[in-house]
């Protein structure tokens, strides 16, 4: 990624490149961890496209297969609060991230002292989760006057950030809040690339949420790591494994019938789409949706930076676009229950999986 900015960097005095290095990769992790796997202990994960009064949120990279056979989401809001809170959430970001100088070198941003990886890890946590809250803060004191002013708005737009190596839990609360307050009667859509959902999630969607839900996850032909070198091509066996365990689970609470797997399988692409679309009882189109960079998993919310937006609406051209989305997603998919509980998972997977999961 610096190398191709460089050109930016070197040319132009309005471009700032900035890279975000967890405070938890130092010392002799850090000397020795080589780089393909350093990104393990934790990354930036947020997809945020600003321009002027435009903002594209996503879970999409901007690498080409993303453009071609690689499914994902992208929502597209005009709106100068919204651009404006996000262009600030990346600024506070870059504080604290290491800037990249005309000389391709790293180093601190001119209006931070605490480097991530050298002196106290706990100071630099410190540090920056103030400076995160201190804008949450202003930004809530702000949009108080404009809550009051569009009372009548059929459609609502919240975003949420989760940055769990700094202690900032904010998306996970939303969500859990989410699958625990679903009443009988309605219905829930979650989505993932990555099927890792955190076990507090599991055991909230198996004993606390009443709505029909519907999981879509890639079939392991869908998995971006699927044949992968290393370590990294017993991934996808592992996801199959964790919906196994999530299945019994249900099974064992009698809770099968309430929740349902599906697996998206496209010939010649691979899946990496996530979200919630949630269904009002006697709603045939979505009342709210989760639209973002988060996977509902470990990494999402113990060791990455992520948002989403929460898009709450009663407009029916834009519930209409919604389940268009849901439709085209779910007719690549197919029911899994049979597939993910006799599937072959490797030993050496089965092995690791427990120790290792918080890591993928």
């Amino acid at each position: 990624s610096k190398t191709l900015l460089m050109p930016l960097v070197k040319e132009s005095e309005n471009c700032l490149v900035s890279l975000y290095h967890t405070p938890l990769l130092r010392g002799i992790t850090k000397r020795l961890a080589p780089p393909r796997y350093n990104e393990l202990i934790g990354l930036q994960h947020m997809k945020i496209y600003v321009f002027d009064n435009s903002v594209i949120i996503s879970g999409a990279n901007l690498s080409n297969d993303y453009f071609t056979n690689r499914q994902d989401r992208y929502a597209l809001i005009e709106d100068k609060p919204l651009a404006d809170f996000y262009s600030g959430l990346v600024s506070v970001v870059q504080r604290f991230s290491l800037c990249v100088n005309k000389k391709s070198e790293l180093e601190l941003h001119k209006n931070w002292q605490v480097s991530p990886y050298e002196g106290t890890k706990g100071e630099f946590i410190t540090e920056a989760k103030e400076h995160v809250r201190k804008y949450f803060d202003n930004i809530t004191e702000a949009q108080k006057l404009a809550v009051a002013q569009n009372t009548d708005a059929d459609t609502w737009v919240f975003p949420s950030i989760e940055m769990g190596q700094l202690g900032i839990h904010h998306d996970s609360l939303i969500t859990k809040k989410l699958f625990s307050s679903s009443i009988e009667g309605s219905e829930l859509k979650l989505a993932t690339g990555y099927f890792n959902l955190t076990q507090e999630y599991m055991d909230t969607i198996t004993n606390n949420c009443l709505a029909h839900c519907s999981i879509l996850m890639a079939h392991p032909s869908a998995n971006g790591f699927q044949g992968a070198k290393g370590p990294a091509g017993g991934i996808p066996a592992a996801y199959t494994l964790i919906a196994k365990h999530f299945y019994e689970a249900l099974v064992k609470a009698n809770q099968s019938h309430r929740v349902k797997f599906y697996e998206y399988e496209r010939n010649g692409w691979t899946y990496h789409a996530k979200g919630l679309w949630y269904y009002l009882p006697g709603s045939v189109m979505p009342n709210l949706t989760l639209i973002g960079s988060s996977n509902f998993g470990e990494r999402s919310v113990n060791r990455d930076l992520e948002s989403q937006i929460c898009v709450i609406t009663t407009n029916s051209s834009l519930q209409k676009q919604l389940q268009n989305e849901v439709d085209l997603l779910y007719k690549q998919g197919s029911t899994a229950e049979a597939e993910i509980t006799s599937r072959p998972v490797p030993r050496w997977v089965k092995a690791v999986v427990r120790i290792f999961r918080n890591f993928f």
